[in-house]
């Protein structure tokens, strides 16, 4: 079409593909394989293909000096993670939170900081907001009165994520969620960082 006729190509090792699972990425990289097999291309000429997770890794990895962070930072796994909010809990008194449901407090906890990473929100702004709402709300069913419970258990939870992310800088460790926003982190406080990217990543594929 147009766009194929008016660009100049690239190269595969000028591609840069991101996408979502560990299977995605391996299905895109062997498409990608195929498209260019009989092209004639130098041994090890190939796309870049990454999950967005393992590009910010990478990335960390590569450049977190610049930000302070040692290369290889101790990512915690599921269990490590639940270990920590855990710890959090002993002795932790909350008003409206139902700490005898230790479980669905922890994973409740996890699934709000992999939110709060995932869109770029502090806790603080979650807790703030939620409490806001508390406020506002009018008991006038019993529906109200489940939304302002609600908000009131998520200003509590965002205070356990607040405290989850402290403890993760005092252990020197990181989660998933800390990769993506990091990474976004750097790149903001460092555009040098991105013109290296955009040189050698003249062509970016987003899934």
């Amino acid at each position: 079409g147009r766009l194929e006729a008016d660009h100049p190509g690239a190269l595969p090792s000028h591609a840069l593909c991101l996408t979502f699972t560990n299977k995605a990425a391996e299905e895109l990289a062997r498409r990608v394989r195929e498209a260019t097999a009989g092209l004639g291309l130098p041994e090890g000429e190939e796309a870049t293909v990454l999950t967005y997770h393992a590009f910010a890794a990478q990335t960390l990895d590569d450049y977190g000096l610049r930000m302070g962070l040692e290369p290889g930072q101790r990512l915690l796994s599921e269990a490590q993670k639940w270990q920590v909010v855990v710890s959090l809990l002993e002795g932790r008194q909350f008003e409206h939170l139902e700490v005898r449901t230790l479980r669905n407090v922890v994973g409740d906890a996890l699934a709000l900081s992999d939110e709060c990473a995932n869109h770029l929100v502090e806790p603080e702004v979650v807790r703030t907001a939620s409490l806001e709402f508390a406020d506002r709300v009018e008991i006038r069913k019993a529906e109200d009165r489940t939304a302002r419970t609600s908000a009131l258990q998520r200003a509590e939870l965002a205070e356990v994520v607040a405290a989850y992310r402290e403890r993760k800088r005092e252990l020197g460790v990181i989660d998933y969620g800390d990769q993506i926003a990091l990474a976004h982190r750097l790149v903001q406080e460092h555009p040098e960082v991105v013109e290296e990217f955009r040189a050698r990543f003249p062509v970016v594929l987003l899934d």
